[in-house]
């Protein structure tokens, strides 16, 4: 399978965030590769850092998609 984007989506609550990891490959499928919650703090943070490192490729473009609730997503962003 080879693919030729990546994105990170992310739907920010006060207290915490859901996120999930998707590729899209050559034949134009999205494929989901994992989804996670963490809190919405900087430990969180750290968390998702590692855990995007973890399924990223660094070879592909990777995008990053937020659905911004209020304040809450300032922090992240």
């Amino acid at each position: 399978m080879k693919i030729i984007k990546q994105s990170v989506g992310a739907d920010i609550a006060k207290d915490k965030f859901d996120a999930c990891f998707s590729v899209l490959t050559h034949e134009q499928r999205v494929v989901v590769k994992a989804s996670r919650k963490f809190p919405n703090s900087p430990k969180g943070f750290a968390e998702f850092t590692q855990w995007v490192s973890k399924w990223a490729d660094p070879s592909v473009e990777l995008l990053f998609i937020m659905e911004a609730t209020g304040v809450y997503h300032d922090n992240l962003a």
